[in-house]
């Protein structure tokens, strides 16, 4: 049940605050990224604490052909696209995760039945203007439509940020809304004329309004109307209030601030978690770590890495320049020198992927690299690595290093969003101290911070404080969903005491 503060939020009847969720993946029905798992966990983990959730996502043909439990409502939502006249009939699908949970299906074969959720061979859909119009306009339809006494209505990035608008202008503003903006820099972007599919008025295609360097922003309809603006980490939500952080759109955070709110990301500690993980060949816990070293050896065994007494570096992301993929070639053999070898996990841009390629070539037993998707040896990474690079240039939230902390595996991070959320610099702030942090995506920087790490490595007494210290954070979701469920708290009082 809710705690006691959060008992305004409920409907007059007593029943418990119910929110819609309106997104256009969620996992394990649909994903492409991190948007799909925060929508398949935040809504169980505010089950824990008693707010009911609808997530109301398309469905797309992955969903169809793997999950066969989705079952037809017999309800039907028909919406008018443009002014054509044409009224698209949208049949209602449903399927129930628990008594909490509910995923609502919007079913239109010709939008949605599609091999790639966003594009194709060919690059983007062509429509995905009208295809996502539609999903935020049938969204809005769905309380009616299934008889849901929804307390709020959140949205999540670019995809169903116009709802907002469309809440305010067209359904009376019924309903308070958030926003989550997951990464600003997907806005959707479309010609003007895509005002009409979405039902927006064309006087609103101005600076002012939804107008960005000459096309319609999708999300930033959102930003300029959605009663709360979340990101997915404080400082991120900082960081988009500037002009090198906001993709363009840094005044218009920097004059909501006042309704911008940073919510770190949980992450999945079902699944990613020494103590329960499957794909370790020994398990292992903060009290009781003797299993790291089983993992570590497995590790270099399938990694060809020759020495497991030296410190190993995990990279565990895609081989791009976002993700500081460059920096780390630049330094390798800098890093092998000063004492530790490198595994290289993941995949990216072939020309990134060559060099990691003909860097384990020339240093063959010192650096070990395997190229791909191999989610079970990511894991095996997590388990067996001494520490784990997080070189990255950006992150709104970031998910690498807190699956390193939760299995003692140090992050040697970039500050910068997420990771500066949740990365303590040791040698800065010894008795906090997780990891090891650097400032400038720099190549140095990175390797001065390696090189402070493989010190600390070798001292047994003080590289295990940081280590329990790394494992003892809590980056569940159950903390996220208790700050959401304050925000909606206020939001829905805010919105009872507004004028009718």
């Amino acid at each position: 049940m809710l705690p006691p503060r959060f008992g305004a939020t409920r409907a007059a009847d007593g029943a418990p605050m119910h929110v819609l969720h309106l997104t256009s993946e969620m996992a394990p029905y649909a994903a492409t990224g991190g948007l799909a798992e925060v929508c398949a966990l935040l809504p169980r983990a505010l089950a824990g604490l008693g707010v009911q959730s609808t997530v109301v996502m398309p469905l797309y043909r992955c969903a169809r052909e793997n999950h066969p439990a989705i079952e037809d409502t017999g309800r039907r939502i028909r919406v008018s696209l443009g002014s054509d006249g044409q009224r698209d009939a949208v049949r209602v699908m449903r399927a129930v995760l628990n008594a909490s949970v509910d995923v609502v299906f919007l079913d239109h074969p010709e939008s949605f039945d599609r091999d790639g959720l966003y594009s194709g061979e060919a690059g983007d859909h062509a429509d995905n203007d009208r295809r996502f119009a539609l999903l935020c306009r049938a969204a809005l339809a769905v309380p009616r439509a299934l008889g849901i006494d929804a307390h709020i209505v959140h949205a999540h990035d670019w995809q169903t940020a116009p709802a907002c608008w469309l809440l305010r202008s067209r359904f009376g503003a019924w309903l308070p809304s958030v926003l989550t903006v997951h990464n600003v820099a997907f806005q959707g972007l479309f010609q003007r004329g895509a005002l009409d599919v979405y039902g927006i008025d064309q006087g609103a295609f101005n600076l002012e309004g939804v107008e960005f360097w000459g096309k319609f922003s999708a999300l930033k309809a959102g930003l300029l109307t959605a009663d709360k603006i979340t990101t997915v980490s404080p400082t991120y939500a900082r960081e988009i209030r500037t002009p090198t952080g906001g993709a363009g759109l840094h005044g218009l955070f920097d004059k909501r601030a006042r309704d911008l709110v940073g919510i770190l990301n949980g992450t999945d500690y079902d699944t990613w978690s020494p103590d329960t993980d499957p794909n370790l060949p020994e398990r292992y816990s903060a009290g009781a770590m003797n299993g790291k070293r089983a993992c570590k050896k497995a590790m270099c065994k399938r990694l060809g890495l020759h020495d497991p007494a030296r410190p190993v570096f995990a990279l565990l992301s895609r081989l791009i320049e976002q993700k500081g993929a460059d920096l780390v070639l630049e330094v390798a053999h800098a890093i092998v020198d000063a004492g530790a070898s490198l595994a290289v996990v993941g995949s990216g841009r072939p020309p990134i992927e060559d060099a990691f390629k003909r860097l384990a070539a020339e240093l063959p037993g010192m650096v070990g690299v395997s190229i791909g998707h191999d989610l079970p040896l990511a894991h095996l990474t997590q388990g067996g690595a001494d520490a784990v690079l997080v070189p990255y240039r950006n992150e709104p939230c970031g998910k690498t290093q807190l699956h390193g902390l939760r299995y003692g595996t140090i992050p040697i991070a970039r500050r910068t969003g997420g990771l500066a959320d949740t990365v303590v610099d040791a040698d800065a702030e010894p008795p906090k101290g997780n990891g090891f942090v650097f400032a400038e995506p720099q190549a140095r920087e990175l390797l001065d911070a390696c090189r402070r790490a493989i010190d600390a490595w070798r001292h047994p007494v003080r590289w295990k404080g940081i280590t329990q210290r790394a494992m003892a954070a809590d980056f569940s979701w159950d903390r996220a969903a208790r700050a959401y469920a304050e925000l909606y708290a206020r939001l829905v009082d805010e919105h009872r005491g507004r004028p009718a």
